[in-house]
């Protein structure tokens, strides 16, 4: 989630969808504050996708693609953790 003290900074986490046939659906939610947010943006899709507080975004995933996803706390916040990240 992201909660705290005060950062400006993106935090981002990439990964690596698995090389399997079909799309995956990842589901991103943002726990914390008013305007905390995490932007995903994923490898050969054009756009991007961003979830707050309240409004979870759900993506479809094409297999072997590179998920990229940015955490951009609110002005007096600061970004905690990932929760729910497979380590592979």
């Amino acid at each position: 989630g992201l909660a705290g003290v005060a950062a400006a900074a993106y935090y981002f986490l990439t990964k690596k969808i698995p090389a399997q046939p079909g799309t995956y659906l990842l589901t991103v939610q943002v726990e914390g504050g008013s305007g905390d947010q995490v932007t995903v943006e994923i490898e050969n899709v054009s756009g991007s996708y961003t979830a707050t507080e309240g409004s979870p975004v759900q993506v479809k995933v094409p297999a072997g693609a590179q998920v990229t996803l940015y955490a951009q706390p609110a002005q007096g916040d600061v970004f905690s953790s990932w929760e729910g990240v497979p380590s592979s």
